[in-house]
């Protein structure tokens, strides 16, 4: 199986997005100071995760940070 990680810049947005595609939140990751940085969602057999692109500021330069 492939399960996306997929960089968002607003991670509860995308939460609520996918929820109302069916999805459910699997897991998540929360920062000490309780802001969201990582959801695990995921509808039957497909699982995608979602990162916030705050929480990979000055690292993996690879990673686009353009919309789309």
């Amino acid at each position: 199986s492939i399960s996306p990680n997929i960089f968002v810049n607003d991670i509860n947005d995308t939460i609520s997005f996918y929820s109302k595609l069916g999805f459910t939140l699997a897991d998540e990751v929360v920062t000490p100071a309780g802001e969201k940085i990582f959801a695990l969602m995921k509808s039957g057999s497909v699982i995608f995760m979602f990162q916030t692109f705050a929480s990979i500021e000055g690292m993996h330069p690879m990673v686009s940070r353009s919309n789309g």
